[in-house]
C-alpha cells in the first residue's frame, strides 16, 4: 500500500527502502517493527509520525523523531511522546532533515 501512495505522489525515488507490517499479518509492535528495519540496513533513519506509537518506536530504537500535525494525532499526543521536532508541513521537514543527517 505504502508503494502505491508514494508513487501517486511521484516521491517514490526518495526511498531506498520500503518495509512494514504486513496487511493481514501479526503486527509485532512499531518498537519492534522498527528495529528489524533498522537491524536491515546500514542507513541513517528518522522516523516521521503522527501517532504516539511512531515516536515511541523512534525512541525506543535511538533515533530522531518528527511528529506531524497533519494525521490523526494531535500536538499534545506527540509532545507527550516525546518528538523530538513537531511539523506542521513539509518544507519544515526538509529543513530539519538537512540539519541532523
Amino acid at each position: 500500500m505504502v508503494k502505491i501512495v508514494l508513487e501517486h505522489f511521484k516521491i517514490d525515488k526518495y526511498f531506498t527502502s520500503l518495509t512494514g507490517a504486513q496487511m493481514h499479518g501479526k503486527y509485532p509492535g512499531k518498537s519492534v517493527l522498527i528495529g528489524q528495519i533498522l537491524d536491515q540496513t546500514e542507513a541513517k533513519a528518522i522516523m516521521i509520525g503522527d501517532r504516539k506509537d511512531d515516536i515511541e518506536g523512534g525512541k525506543n530504537n535511538n533515533i530522531p523523531t518528527i511528529g506531524v500535525l497533519w494525521g490523526y494525532g494531535s500536538r499534545e499526543e506527540l509532545t507527550e511522546a516525546g518528538a523530538d521536532y513537531i511539523v506542521t508541513d513539509t518544507e519544515e521537514i526538509k529543513e530539519i532533515i538537512k540539519n541532523i543527517l
